[in-house]
């Protein structure tokens, strides 16, 4: 078992190390592309924000044939709101992202103030820079250290030493006794929390097999007509979808606008509500009728079946968003102790292979 342990450290170890590191930097990935995006002033307290549809008009007559697909209202009182439109550039259908003020409604697009960091440490963390065939070798690399993480503990268990003395560093030793000793403890102690990200990691990678089929397909629940107390808008704005939507969920914040191509489709409002899982946007939906704002059906966020939140919830326990700030603070130091973990098994391995030399000349 020894010698398969050590074959798979020298396979999966330093893409394990390159994983746990990419993967805190991670953790607070949210705020750290908050940190590349244009923010309101101080005093944007004492400014008043205009309307969507008045942000809307303003846009429209900037931009030829303007047609608005969604809109991302920002969690953050400080924050832009998000607009993804197409129009008309030299007789041409163009799509873009502007960030807009809500005060002005002035603009800036929003491709120039992508965070490098963020997408360079994504992309290697999520595909090592390739794409659907690097995404397979995060699913691979992440098998083998599974099995190299529980190779381990079965190697640590083998020696019959109970956690409380493995935890004891004997200082009076050698030195790579010392290291072995180190090695062992953060392994132990980083044990659960490696079974939970890794296994979460390989189920998002794999999720058409592991994951898609014990989904359900989330039904929205229909209004009924007689409980549709909502009058029709004539041409509605994009503050009417908002209202309307709020008017579903009272104390619900709405994040999300889906404008739909067709007139005949209704138009999505996204929102979250207190006590959701932790999601992007939020888990809760209200379906308006695009031609005249009235309800047509919604999901509740904080009623859905575990089937439904399955790839949520797993997504929230891979990067630690299901847990509090300091849960979150936890798999930061996680992800840097991999990086300790790698270096110690190499400098242990290293440290044997010379001992074994010197016993043989």
């Amino acid at each position: 078992m020894r010698k398969l342990h050590l074959m798979l450290a020298m396979l999966f170890g330093i893409l394990f190390v390159v994983l746990g590191v990419t993967g805190s930097g991670l953790v607070f990935r949210s705020e750290i592309q908050q940190l590349s995006l244009p923010m309101l002033d101080e005093d944007y307290i004492d400014s008043q924000q205009l309307s969507l549809a008045s942000i809307e008009a303003k846009l429209a007559g900037d931009f030829d044939s303007l047609r608005v697909k969604s809109v991302v209202l920002p969690l953050n009182p400080q924050g832009f709101y998000h607009f993804s439109v197409s129009y008309l550039d030299d007789d041409m259908q163009t799509a873009s992202n502007l960030l807009v003020d809500p005060t002005n409604a002035s603009y800036v697009y929003a491709e120039n103030y992508q965070s490098t960091f963020d997408t360079v440490v994504y992309r290697i963390h999520s595909s090592f820079l390739y794409t659907n065939r690097g995404t397979w070798a995060v699913g691979l690399v992440g098998i083998g250290t599974l099995f190299l993480t529980i190779f381990g503990v079965c190697l640590w268990w083998k020696t019959r030493i109970r956690v409380k003395k493995s935890a004891l560093i004997p200082v009076t030793k050698s030195m790579p006794q010392i290291i072995s000793s180190l090695h062992k403890t953060t392994g132990i102690i980083l044990f659960p929390i490696l079974i939970l990200v890794i296994v979460t990691g390989i189920m998002l990678v794999f999720r058409p097999w592991l994951i898609s089929p014990f989904e359900t397909q989330t039904r929205a629940f229909d209004l009924p007509n007689d409980v549709r107390t909502s009058e029709c808008i004539v041409s509605p704005t994009l503050d009417d979808y908002v209202r309307q939507a709020e008017y579903q969920f009272l104390g619900a914040l709405v994040t999300y606008i889906k404008i739909p191509k067709s007139k005949h489709r209704p138009v999505q409002v996204t929102l979250w509500q207190e006590g959701e899982v932790n999601s992007a946007l939020g888990l809760t939906k209200v379906y308006l009728d695009s031609k005249c704002a009235l309800p047509v059906s919604r999901i509740n966020g904080l009623d859905l079946t575990l089937s439904a939140t399955l790839t949520e919830v797993i997504v929230a326990l891979h990067n630690g968003s299901y847990f509090s700030v300091a849960g979150r603070l936890g798999y930061v130091f996680v992800g840097v102790l991999c990086l300790g973990f790698g270096m110690s098994g190499l400098l242990l391995w290293w440290l044997r292979r010379r001992k074994t030399r010197y016993k043989i000349s």
